[in-house]
């Protein structure tokens, strides 16, 4: 690699740096808020039993008397995981729970099963389609939640154009700063490969292969049970020759499913 391509390609690698820490402390450093303190609910009905795991078919090994009371932990579909005052831990029907609370007092986390289990989903797939500089393009991403604000995506592009198809491989760190909304904004930026290949009506059909750069933002939308509508927008730096970049713009819409 030539000195002036290495140049270029580490002002990209510090600019990229820069947006991800933008992003990152934009995410972290605003008020985030002290750690929910659990709701505690107290037993009104007969008792209440806890079972090992978030369904019927796991066994109950513990059991709270009228009078006692459960704190609410976390929800999983219509499973509450709760502790008792004796710091014994297990699973509760959430209808049991909505009999057993303090008239008057509202039950928390009652959103939507299905959109509680959007909100700590780990994984996601998709397929999109859009525009590439002018041609059409198809994509296929997955991609692994680490937490509440950050996801690692790997996406693979297809382009199909007139005069050439390309294909791009990228690794992407997904910036989620509104994740509770069911229509939420997130930015992306990362590295890869941009290989094109023309289609052998030009003088010069040889194929290249270069690196990549690109950042981009989107919205996410949960639609229902398992589905996501997400539109993206990124664009790209390719770094096509010692001496020059070229840049591309793509815009996409698809679906993504969550597990």
């Amino acid at each position: 690699m030539t000195h002036a391509r290495q140049q270029a390609l580490t002002r990209c690698r510090q600019s990229t740096l820069s947006f991800a820490l933008l992003l990152f402390l934009s995410c972290v450093a605003g008020p985030v808020g002290a750690a929910r303190t659990p709701q505690v609910v107290e037993v009104e009905s007969a008792y209440v039993e806890l079972h090992s795991g978030p369904g019927r078919g796991y066994p109950v090994f513990h059991t709270v008397e009228r009078g006692g009371s459960v704190a609410l932990l976390k929800r999983r579909t219509d499973w509450f995981k709760v502790r008792t005052e004796d710091g014994v831990e297990g699973w509760v029907d959430r209808r049991a729970i909505e009999q057993g609370a303090l008239p008057g007092a509202p039950l928390e986390g009652g959103r939507d099963a299905a959109f509680d289990d959007y909100l700590e989903r780990k994984f996601e797939a998709g397929f999109a389609t859009g525009d590439f500089d002018g041609d059409q393009v198809f994509n296929f991403r997955a991609g692994y939640r680490f937490n509440q604000h950050f996801m690692a995506e790997l996406a693979l592009s297809e382009v199909s154009g007139t005069f050439s198809s390309s294909t791009l491989w990228d690794a992407n760190l997904a910036v989620m700063p509104l994740t509770v909304w069911r229509l939420s904004p997130f930015f992306t930026l990362g590295f890869g490969r941009f290989k094109n290949d023309p289609k052998g009506v030009l003088v010069e059909d040889t194929s290249t292969e270069d690196w990549s750069a690109n950042a981009g933002l989107g919205v996410r939308a949960y639609l229902a049970r398992r589905f996501i509508l997400r539109a993206d927008y990124r664009h790209y730096v390719v770094l096509i020759d010692d001496n020059s970049n070229e840049d591309f713009d793509q815009w996409t819409i698809g679906f993504s499913v969550f597990f």
